[in-house]
């Protein structure tokens, strides 16, 4: 009986492989990967820009500067977070010194990001209805100023924590707890997207599973890009200073096929459960036929 189950069981993951590749084939996320990228290039420094502005809009937030640059570098890009950071942070200082017109533009920027981005991902769960213009803003704007001050209390609420295991003299509970942060902020922050941003009801537990797919793909694909950065230096070798640049648009296109594979699982699984459960309902229906002819 125990081995029939686990036939059962694998032949049943065995089709759902097989169906997620064909839906990934069909949708191609390999194109809308790299549309994703391309935007992302030119969207960077202006989602950034806004990203700290908002935080230096919050006293609180003031000191959490410093750890929340250490968590988007460092984690952003593998073996070339410095590098990244001193080129980012050049642009963002010179962004303090536009006018009005000027931050509005990097705002509308930064919400074309997001508009593409929901473009994407509906389109991989084939939704046909649209948003209208005012409700999509509304949704946009909320993403773009909620977004960076969830990141900071997150991010306190943590420090917070650390602290007081510190004084209890948990140290070592401490850092172990700290150093799952960025998986744990990716896992939920892929979740919140799978589950948010399709314009239809998505399951929450199948969310949660595409999340942990991405989070978990993204941390694998963090350590192989860094050891083929650092074994095989061909792009510092042919471009020199201006490495980082063909570097940061390989590492972004990956972790938009990562975060797009993540979409497909999440909503694969709802399709293949109710594929399955037509399939047994016909086959009931013609067993239940055959008995009674």
């Amino acid at each position: 009986m125990f081995k029939l189950c686990v036939t059962q069981k694998a032949k049943s993951t065995g089709r759902y492989l097989l169906f997620l590749y064909q839906r990934c084939h069909q949708d191609n996320i390999k194109v809308p990967a790299g549309h994703l990228a391309y935007v992302t290039l030119l969207s960077i420094v202006p989602c950034l820009a806004v990203i700290f502005y908002m935080l230096s809009a919050f006293p609180m937030f003031s000191d959490l500067n410093k750890i929340i640059e250490d968590l988007i570098y460092n984690n952003f890009l593998p073996t070339s977070g410095d590098a990244l950071k001193v080129h980012m942070s050049g642009f963002i200082e010179n962004t303090k010194k536009m006018s009005m017109m000027g931050i509005a533009s990097l705002m509308v920027i930064a919400l074309l990001l997001i508009s593409t981005i929901d473009q994407t991902i509906n389109r991989i769960w084939r939704c046909s209805t649209k948003r209208s213009w005012v409700q999509a803003f509304t949704i946009y704007w909320t993403i773009l100023s909620l977004g960076p001050i969830i990141l900071g209390g997150s991010i306190a609420l943590s420090s917070y924590l650390f602290a007081i295991v510190q004084q209890r003299g948990f140290l070592s509970v401490g850092q172990q707890l700290l150093s799952f942060m960025p998986f744990i902020v990716s896992w939920l922050a892929f979740s919140g997207v799978y589950a948010l941003v399709p314009r239809q009801k998505v399951n929450v537990r199948y969310a949660l599973i595409g999340g942990f797919s991405s989070a978990v793909l993204l941390n694998l694909g963090t350590d192989l890009f860094s050891l083929y950065i650092i074994n095989f230096p061909s792009q510092q070798i042919i471009y020199g200073a201006l490495a980082v640049i063909p570097i940061l648009f390989v590492w972004i296109y990956f972790n938009w096929l990562i975060v797009l594979f993540g979409a497909e699982i999440t909503v694969s699984i709802d399709e293949f459960f109710e594929k399955e459960d037509n399939n047994e309902r016909s086959n009931d229906c013609i067993n239940t036929a055959s008995d009674k002819s």
